[in-house]
């Protein structure tokens, strides 16, 4: 016997062998379906998974942020501080101007006081 189409379309005629075809049809979409649903079911979890990774890093992340503003704002207060206690260059040769004049006086002071 041969399992060809064409002998079988023969041998039983159009309509039986499209019913076999449709039935065919229906168990692949049918396994279609249940691999859909599998894979339906396989992204959900993966999903779920990611959800939960991203809080655990947004969490992580947070605390990081957290701990370096905390840092910057501690930096923040030293670099003021040390600002206030710096004095620029101008300051600095403004408040000791005329040092070697003052120091001229004192010592004319000293010698007169000596000789005197």
């Amino acid at each position: 016997m041969d399992l060809s189409v064409v002998s079988l379309l023969k041998d039983f005629g159009a309509i039986p062998m499209m019913i076999v075809l449709i039935c065919v049809v229906a168990l692949l979409l049918k396994d279609i379906k249940k691999e859909l649903s599998s894979v339906s079911k396989n992204i959900e979890e993966i999903k779920a998974e990611l959800l939960d990774k991203i809080a655990d890093l947004k969490q992580h992340s947070d605390e990081k942020d957290a701990d370096l503003k905390e840092r910057v704002l501690d930096i923040e207060k030293k670099l003021y501080m040390s600002q206030r206690e710096t004095v620029t260059k101008e300051q600095f040769y403004k408040h000791l101007e005329g040092w070697r004049s003052d120091l001229d006086a004192i010592a004319k002071l000293i010698r007169s006081k000596e000789n005197g």
